[in-house]
């Protein structure tokens, strides 16, 4: 009876406790409950997720700064935040519970009176950002322009924008629509007349194409919609409404923050979000957003029920909603709030624990003596069960300790424990294979035991820390040659850590790969960081992803300002970027594509492109990779080439046209020198003979003009002073002469006194003299000024036109007017033979510059011309020589150069030739002879000796004078004197035959005493 009562009182004591704490842990449940829904504790967040209606950019700025600066958090949120794509339905998102959260526009009304359960938290835009945006040269101002036009644009969306049109009474049967792409291109190149758009994105893009927008605001024809709601299901509302509540008023302190923060918002979009636009776009985001938020206006996020039945009504006007539509459940603000949520869940908590004491103290009385009974039988069984399990528990702990073993056995990660004295208990056996020893002599051992000194104290070291803090590390750690990863942890037996254990990892070939990947990219990251191509990474919009550093010198953007932009700022002719386009659509690829690209500051270049298309994984288009390569200077070298093989062609035409001009000249001025020598004095024929004979030599000058062109002309070089030949030219007849037919003209000289020499050809001084300063003349007419100037000068770099000069010292000789200057177009050609700008008959032959560019390449100078409106300068760059002054040459008595009857024999196939060199000869005191081919005259000589010839270098048909001259050395007289005469320039002929042993190259027409001198001297040689 005793241990009855004793029972009786044990359940009894036992039972009112258990109410006591039902009725306890009810209270607790009810308290935990509510603060699991209001406010959750730190570091256990509720997740949600919210679905944006686009890409990351400034237009969510709002919920970036709640998640960054941690207002989500505050609220006992988890927020992650997805991105949208096109195509997506971005309610059927939240309604299905892949989001709990939503952006979205004032169409959402529509979805809701579709059966769709949302609900509407928050207007963040007060007015709507939608537009219909066209080209300021399209003659769009008006709703009523659109009609016939072709319209891109969304039709599930943009209800404003129809709005407006129905304002405005446009059909839309009369307007062309097209499917909305998105792509501005579409707009920039005219294949479409207008498209829908949003007001802080697609008109800075028209803009930065240089590009002048007209834009149709819905606001303007009387349709103002919120824009981008904040909404949730009605499912998260009735299961969380303080979560509702607490993310709604997390995200609209971050859309106040994110206003009064809009460059750190930028920031954080670009870097963290990787936002592919620039941050000029997004400070234009930024503006406009503050225009239609309104925050200093309006509240952030307020809705007026008022507003949003306008709204309705519009869209029942459109046909898009029915007229019985209610908003009814739509609106957040026409619900009950948390806090009444709270006190009614209170009430009815505290309701069914009073009803549940009373029926658990019912029941109690009920099943006392049934719960007595049953205790009695249980107490007995009691240690049955308890051997039972206790031997159930052994053999459990057997077989863990055989699993655990065998683990050890053959765990392919090394695995150990150690004591408090750092010793090692258990290893995996594989560490036999580590150390090198059995596993039973490294059991028991400490760790500078087993390990090398530096090795074994940097253990320890990390042990004592994990038995003393509890912390668990992780080390990387060298040993053989092999490097090993090891995490290590402490055990805690009775909540005292007497123990630690861990797993090592040999992460040698892990640690190679990542090493060799590491070479790899530095490797690559050096061939492109010295690359002086430019290497490109874009979307297949064309927006720049990466570009290595070369693009820096070649754009004269920076990085980061190429990063995140459009390659379409590039194009100088945006017609350009179209064909390019074409052709990648076409073959997936361009090579050595030429189009012009622009810079920073303007300027223009030539660019070859080398591009391939990338696809993704699904086979889908996603961007563009290739190399850009600058290419203007090649083109210059193309074009100096060209011009070059030009001047060469020229060159060899003007050569071919001296040789028949001297021929026929010949006559014109050896004759008439003859007659005139015997002429007696008063002959009435002296002056017409004069006439001839200067109008021959004027004639031989022209020809001398094209040999000079040709660049063959032989001329012989002197050290000279420059302001002496200057002074002497403007002392000469053909300068009074240009004087007399210019009188207006002023030349004025500032001459270097102490100007050094240089090593030239006089008379080609003089021709590049007369036909500058005769230029000059031309281009000033009537009134100005010719100043003619000469300095010393240290060239030390490149003048234009040239690639490379050679630094030293030179004579710069500057002949600048004040005429009307040269054309940028006629720039180009000046130098080119026989191009001019002179009227026909008026003086010049298009040779002048031709000869001045000519002769200075002969003497190794430059030129640099410079010309605007107010006049042309030219500067002549000449080589200094410190040699001394070339003496004088005097004119020599015709005495000095007569023969005295000598032998000459005379080899050409012009027949007037023949005669002029005999009757000449004849006229010097030589015996002279005639041949007509080459042939002719070995066949002479083989029969008759000649104690000179003069030999013709061009002769057809038949052998040439070099070919003639070395067959009479080789055959019949290895020492045959001989002077060559031609009409042509110095040829490599003319060359060879010099070196053969000929003594002297004389110019045709024939001038005696030239002639004659070249004949004496040659004889006179041993």
């Amino acid at each position: 009876m005793t241990a009855i009562i004793s029972l009786r009182k044990s359940s009894f004591c036992q039972v009112f406790p258990l109410v006591s704490i039902f009725l306890f842990f009810s209270f607790i449940s009810f308290s935990q409950s509510e603060a699991q829904e209001s406010v959750t504790e730190p570091g256990n967040l509720q997740p949600v997720t919210l679905q944006l209606k686009w890409v990351h950019q400034f237009q969510f700025a709002g919920y970036y700064a709640a998640v960054e600066k941690g207002f989500y958090k505050e609220a006992g949120l988890e927020v992650t935040i997805k991105q949208g794509r096109p195509g997506m339905d971005f309610v059927e998102e939240v309604v299905s519970g892949r989001a709990d959260f939503g952006v979205e526009m004032p169409e959402i009304l529509i979805a809701r009176n579709q059966g769709k359960p949302v609900v509407v938290l928050a207007a963040i835009f007060q007015h709507s950002p939608q537009i219909i945006l066209a080209r300021a040269d399209s003659g769009i101002r008006s709703p009523h322009d659109l009609i016939g036009k072709k319209l891109m644009w969304r039709f599930d969306s943009a209800a404003e924008l129809r709005a407006m049109l129905a304002n405005e009474d446009v059909s839309l049967e009369k307007i062309n629509f097209m499917e909305l792409t998105w792509d501005i291109n579409d707009l920039i190149f005219g294949n479409v007349d207008a498209i829908s758009a949003y007001v802080t994105a697609q008109p800075f893009d028209l803009e930065k194409a240089g590009i002048e927008s007209a834009i149709l605001s819905p606001v303007n024809y009387g349709i103002d919609f919120y824009g981008d709601c904040l909404f949730t299901s009605e499912r998260e509302l009735a299961e969380y409404p303080s979560r509702v509540k607490a993310f709604r008023d997390a995200s609209l302190r971050g859309w106040a923050y994110a206003m009064d923060h809009p460059e750190e918002l930028m920031s954080i979009i670009r870097k963290k979000y990787r936002a592919e636009c620039t941050l000029e776009y997004m400070q234009n985001e930024f503006e406009h957003i503050n225009q239609l938020m309104l925050p200093k206006l309006v509240e952030i996020g307020h809705m007026n029920p008022g507003r949003w039945k306008h709204i309705g009504a519009t869209f029942v006007k459109l046909g898009m909603l029915d007229p019985d539509y209610s908003l009814d459940g739509f609106l957040y603000d026409s619900y009950l709030q948390p806090d009444d949520y709270a006190k009614i869940k209170k009430i009815v908590w505290v309701l069914l624990s009073v009803i549940a004491l009373i029926f658990i103290s019912a029941i109690l009385l009920l099943v006392f003596n049934r719960k007595l009974k049953k205790e009695v039988l249980e107490r007995t069984g009691h240690l049955e069960s308890e051997i039972a399990e206790r031997k159930q528990a052994e053999e459990a702990l057997h077989e863990n300790q055989i699993i655990f073993q065998s683990f050890l056995e053959n765990s392919p990660v090394y695995i150990f424990f150690k004591d408090h004295e750092i010793r090692s208990l258990m290893l995996s056996r594989n560490y036999e294979q580590m150390l090198g020893m059995p596993l039973h002599d490294i059991i028991g051992k400490t760790m500078d035991d087993l390990f090398p000194s530096d090795l074994a104290k940097s253990m320890i070291v990390d042990d004592k820390r994990i038995l003393n803090k509890g912390e668990t590390v992780t080390v990387v750690e060298e040993l053989a040659g092999r490097t090993y990863e090891t995490t290590k942890f402490p055990i805690s037996i009775d909540q005292k850590t007497n123990m630690l254990a861990g797993f090592t990892v040999d992460i040698t070939d892990r640690k190679k790969a990542e090493q060799d990947l590491q070479k790899s990219e530095e490797k690559f990251r050096n061939i492109l960081e010295n690359l002086m191509d430019v290497y490109f990474e874009t979307t297949i919009e064309g927006i720049i992803q990466y570009c290595s550093p070369s693009a820096e010198v070649f754009s004269g953007y920076t990085i980061d300002e190429l990063i995140g932009n459009k390659v379409a700022m590039f194009y100088h002719n945006m017609q350009d970027r179209q064909r390019l386009l074409e052709e990648l659509s076409k073959n997936g690829h361009v090579r050595e594509f030429e189009i012009l690209f622009k810079k920073k500051d303007g300027g223009i270049y030539d660019v070859s492109i080398n591009a391939d298309i990338y696809y993704d994984e699904n086979g889908q288009p996603a961007g563009m990779t290739g190399t850009i390569r600058d290419i203007t200077q090649q083109k210059k070298l193309k074009e100096q080439l060209y011009r070059s093989r030009k001047m060469e062609s020229l060159g060899l035409m003007a050569s071919g046209i001296a040789h028949d001009l001297n021929n026929i000249l010949s006559g014109i001025v050896s004759y008439p020198e003859l007659l005139l020598m015997q002429l007696p004095e008063g002959s009435p024929m002296k002056k017409p003979l004069e006439t001839i004979y200067d109008s021959g030599r004027r004639a031989a000058d022209v020809v001398a003009d094209l040999l000079t062109v040709a660049r063959g002309v032989t001329s012989k070089k002197e050290v000279l002073n420059l302001n002496a030949i200057i002074l002497e030219h403007l002392q000469s007849g053909e300068h009074q002469k240009l004087g007399q037919n210019y009188p207006g003209i002023v030349v004025k000289k500032e001459l270097d006194p102490d100007l050094l020499h240089i090593r030239c050809s006089s008379p080609h001084m003089k021709k590049i003299l007369m036909n500058l300063l005769g230029n000059a003349s031309d281009a000033i007419e009537h009134k100005g000024t010719i100043t003619i100037k000469t300095a010393n000068r240290y060239l030390d770099k490149s003048l234009a036109g040239y690639e490379d000069i050679q630094k030293g010292e030179y004579v710069l000789l500057s002949v600048s007017d004040t005429g009307s200057g040269i054309s940028e177009e006629d720039m180009n050609k000046i130098f080119e033979p026989f191009y001019t700008k002179k009227v026909m008959g008026r003086r010049g032959t298009g040779l002048g510059l031709a000869v001045v560019w000519n002769t200075v390449q002969d003497h190794d100078g430059y030129i640099n011309v410079s010309s605007s409106e107010t006049g042309t300068v030219f500067d002549l760059y000449f080589p200094v020589t410190r040699d001394e002054l070339t003496a004088d040459a005097k004119t020599l008595p015709m005495k000095d150069y007569l023969g005295n009857g000598e032998k000459i024999l005379v080899i050409d196939d012009e027949k007037n030739q023949r005669e002029i060199a005999c009757a000449l000869l004849t006229q010097l005191g030589y015996s002279a002879e005639s041949v007509s081919s080459g042939e002719e005259a070995v066949r002479y000589l083989e029969q008759n000796a000649a104690d000179l010839i003069v030999l013709d270098m061009i002769m057809s048909p038949g052998i040439n004078g070099r070919q003639t001259y070395k067959r009479i050395l080789k055959k019949i007289n290895p020492k045959q004197k001989a002077i060559i005469a031609s009409g042509f320039a110095e040829t490599e002929d003319v060359k060879e035959t010099l070196k053969a042993g000929a003594g002297a190259f004389i110019k045709k027409p024939y001038i005696l005493e030239k002639f004659g001198t070249a004949i004496r001297d040659e004889l006179k040689k041993e």
